[in-house]
């Protein structure tokens, strides 16, 4: 509901993708997290066919695109980008696992 209503209101839009990427973030049930992925791309869609502004529909893609990394990736590991820069040098992905594979 709260979605619906502020389907035109970036700042609204952008807090709902922050705090889904959070959730997410911590979520393990599989059911759970296709229900979270549903409400980020339904609130990236509403952010597409409402927002007037580039610069906010950029910020809310942006957002989207956090939410989806955290969805697959997970958080970062306890160093954070200096975890992902070092995977990155020496060829690794930061993450051994995917969700997915966790789902399984």
């Amino acid at each position: 509901m709260i979605r619906q209503n502020a389907s035109a209101n970036a700042a609204i839009l952008i807090r709902i993708l922050e705090v889904l990427t959070a959730v997410v973030g911590v979520e393990r049930d599989p059911a759970r997290l296709t229900c979270l992925e549903v409400h980020a791309d339904l609130v990236a869609g509403d952010a597409r066919r409402n927002l007037s502004t580039p610069a906010d529909l950029r910020d809310v893609d942006r957002r989207h695109e956090a939410f989806l990394v955290m969805l697959r990736e997970g958080p970062p590991g306890p160093l954070g980008h200096i975890d992902a820069a070092w995977a990155e040098t020496n060829g690794h992905r930061a993450r051994t696992k995917s969700r997915a594979d966790n789902a399984e």
